[in-house]
């Protein structure tokens, strides 16, 4: 989509409706199209360090797989909501948007 390039972030976005909350990291504003589809931001952290961010996305997403499971079994599945043919299908979690809230703010 051609976004501009940004500080290494992990973010968290929410499809309240569906109970999907997805976890990534991104260096171009990756969320954006997510937020567009309909899905509700729940929190972006940026770093000056790349691994530092990887750190985070981990770390967020291993707390989401300890209180809910996958969201999606394929990537085909996840593909109507996400775009892109689905990817990052596995970074996604069948959980209310105020798990992701508590997780992502601690």
């Amino acid at each position: 989509m051609g976004y501009k390039e940004s500080a290494p972030a992990v973010y968290m976005v929410a499809w309240p409706g569906l109970n999907i909350v997805k976890v990534g990291y991104s260096s171009f504003q990756r969320w954006k199209p997510f937020v567009a589809r309909g899905g509700e931001l729940i929190g972006v952290e940026e770093f000056e360090d790349v691994t530092a961010a990887f750190r985070r996305e981990d770390d967020l997403a291993w707390l989401m797989a300890e209180v809910s499971r996958p969201a999606f079994t394929r990537r085909e599945h996840a593909a109507q909501i996400l775009g892109k043919k689905g990817s990052g299908w596995t970074e996604c979690w069948a959980a209310p948007i105020e798990v992701g809230r508590r997780i992502f703010h601690g």
